[in-house]
């Protein structure tokens, strides 16, 4: 698959990888950090969902929680659909 086609991951996977930083910033206990973005529902469109996945990204790096984001194989990301 092309990398620019690839908008987020899977919806079971990012739920999956949500829960895990949502659960390790409520651990934290450090109130001077966000919640990490919500997730947006199943119709939302390509270009939000790839916006909220770089947000999310963003947000886990600049307060430490990198870690919690894994390398996703092929089969566990979200591309673009592109009709011939």
């Amino acid at each position: 698959m092309d990398e620019d086609e690839y908008i987020c991951p899977q919806g079971w996977r990012w739920s999956s990888i949500y829960e895990s930083l949502r659960t390790a910033w409520r651990e934290s206990g450090n109130t001077d950090i966000e919640e990490p973005p919500h997730l947006l529902p199943p119709n939302a469109s390509d270009m939000a969902r790839k916006h909220r996945w770089e947000e999310t990204l963003q947000w886990a790096d600049e307060n430490g929680f990198m870690g919690l984001i894994p390398e996703l194989p092929e089969d566990e990301r979200y591309y673009r659909m592109v009709y011939a």
